[in-house]
């Protein structure tokens, strides 16, 4: 029996739209608290942390994990990891969305605990922001985004002090 004293977390994904479909996503994963694990920025570039490096690597191991998933664009921010993921029709291996997002986090985590000397308990913010790309004028717009994201550090949504 749920607990009615707590509001209803609202599901972030589209209802009724398989996120398994070929196509381009934008996704957003939060550190936990959006806390400063992976890095700063300093003269508008990225200075990554080891944990900021391992969170780097892992996507190569995504993308290598799934030939179904091309890793288009991807940025590791202090408190946040930005990608754009494009989904490729396959005959055997289509993951979801949220089972790419789940591999990498996971991947980040196990490799952190093994390689990085000081982990915190709990690395990422449940769950993720994500944005179904429609058209190459958003695809690009998105693409823009994301590489200049350590130059808008101070501009950004995730921003704060570390």
């Amino acid at each position: 029996m749920p607990n009615t004293n707590y509001p209803m977390r609202k599901n972030p994904r589209l209802a009724g739209y398989p996120y398994t479909r070929p196509g381009a996503y934008f996704v957003t994963m939060c550190t936990d608290a959006r806390r400063h694990f992976f890095g700063e920025v300093c003269d508008e570039s990225m200075r990554l942390s080891p944990l900021g490096v391992l969170a780097h690597k892992e996507f190569e191991a995504a993308a290598s994990n799934y030939p179904s998933v091309d890793i288009d664009a991807f940025v590791v921010m202090p408190n946040h990891v930005h990608v754009i993921l494009v989904l490729h029709e396959h005959p055997e291996r289509r993951p979801s969305l949220s089972r790419i997002v789940q591999f990498y986090k996971t991947g980040v985590t196990m490799k952190a605990r093994r390689h990085v000397d000081v982990v915190p308990a709990v690395i990422w913010q449940r769950s993720f922001h994500d944005h179904i790309i429609r058209d190459d004028v958003g695809l690009s717009k998105i693409r823009e985004y994301v590489q200049n994201n350590p130059l808008r550090w101070y501009l950004d949504k995730f921003y704060s002090e570390g």
